[in-house]
């Protein structure tokens, strides 16, 4: 009976899962497409998924569109490509024809092979827009001012006497043997990180409610958050949430979409040096718990996880790793620098060395997936 109620409840996940890395690489692979088609560049194959195929068809310009067995990805390959990573195939570059070599990416220019390449992350962005954009018109956006848009019945805020309309000055954590620490306050999301962090000690919030300035002092409720397997503080607040015309959200959604990116940048800048902590980093089941809690709370959720999916990619792929998207970049950079395309054999070693640093990553973030849930625990359960 376990089993069954476990392959049920894996069903709830991996259904939501394929549905939005379908949706995000597909938009990915469409960019690519679509700016190699601009630069008349054959593609030979549009694939969703890697390993063998599951279904497929050739369309009038002899691209081959195919769905295959594992759906974790995809990929467009392009005439002249060796294969799913784009490194050229210099066999069949040099024996083809003047007419086929036209249609080969690598007998672009620089400038082309970089249109092409930035095409896919450009995708994402595009896509995250949109999807911002549909969620602000429809749901509405999540306001940044400091300001109390509603209060959760039974929460620590309204046992202390918050209200909507309040809005935040300062908030000030006393730690025990430490000087009173102040932070000046100017974005919600600076409350929501203060509390988030400081579970089960008292904070003093200085608000501003009309003309009245007001002290209170509250001490976030310490929840498990079961996505991080994390104990985080709720202090039992909302923001204020605005609906938008729908032209008015594309402008909000380009804004966000900024600003979004660059807190993304900054996150990962501070993962490297040390400022913070790199367990937050997530593979495939944090992902597919994401799918899985946003599906269940609603489409306007769901379409927000996929926006913030969908500009992580793009941004990821933009990193100058060789086999990303950014790497094959930097080669055409130097190309167009040097007058002549970066030799092979310092191709081959880059590949490699790109090779390795993915798979560290996967296996690092998939680590931390595994002790986020508790993986082995749960499988040892099953077998008692």
């Amino acid at each position: 009976m376990e089993w069954i109620e476990w392959i049920a409840n894996s069903t709830s996940y991996i259904i939501p899962f394929l549905v939005v890395i379908t949706i995000i690489v597909f938009f990915h692979e469409l960019g690519h497409y679509i700016a190699a088609r601009i630069n008349k560049v054959h593609v030979e194959c549009f694939s969703i998924g890697f390993g063998p195929e599951l279904f497929g068809w050739n369309d009038k310009r002899k691209t081959r569109w195919k769905v295959c067995i594992i759906p974790l990805g995809g990929y467009i390959k392009m005439a002249g490509d060796a294969g799913a990573s784009s490194k050229p195939d210099q066999s069949k570059i040099s024996k083809a024809t003047e007419k086929e070599r036209e249609s080969f990416i690598h007998t672009k220019k620089p400038w082309q092979k970089i249109v092409v390449a930035a095409s896919g992350p450009v995708a994402n962005f595009i896509l995250t827009i949109v999807l911002l954009s549909i969620v602000f018109a429809t749901s509405g956006k999540k306001e940044g001012d400091p300001v109390v848009g509603a209060v959760i019945e039974g929460s620590v805020a309204e046992s202390i006497g918050l209200k909507a309309g309040d809005r935040f000055e300062k908030v000030e954590i006393q730690q025990e043997g430490e000087p009173l620490k102040s932070h000046e306050i100017s974005h919600f999301r600076q409350v929501e990180k203060l509390t988030n962090d400081n579970a089960g000690k008292p904070l003093i919030f200085t608000i501003k409610r009309g003309s009245e300035v007001l002290t209170v002092t509250g001490t976030p409720r310490d929840v498990q958050d079961e996505s991080l397997n994390v104990s985080v503080g709720r202090l039992g607040i909302m923001p204020v949430i605005n609906r938008y015309p729908l032209l008015t959200s594309i402008v909000e959604g380009v804004k966000v979409t900024w600003d979004l990116t660059v807190r993304t940048l900054v996150a990962i800048g501070n993962m490297l040096i040390g400022r913070e902590d790199a367990s937050q980093l997530g593979g495939l089941f944090l992902i597919a718990k994401g799918a899985h809690d946003f599906f269940e709370q609603g489409l306007g959720f769901l379409l927000e996880f996929m926006a913030i999916l969908s500009l992580n990619l793009g941004i990821i792929n933009l990193f100058p790793i060789p086999m990303l998207d950014g790497g094959h970049i930097v080669f055409y950079l130097v190309e167009a620098i040097r007058g002549r395309p970066v030799s092979e054999k310092a191709q081959e070693y880059a590949f490699r060395v790109g090779f390795v640093l993915l798979i560290g990553l996967m296996i690092f973030s998939h680590f931390n997936d595994i002790l986020r849930y508790n993986f082995f625990g749960k499988i040892m359960s099953l077998f008692k």
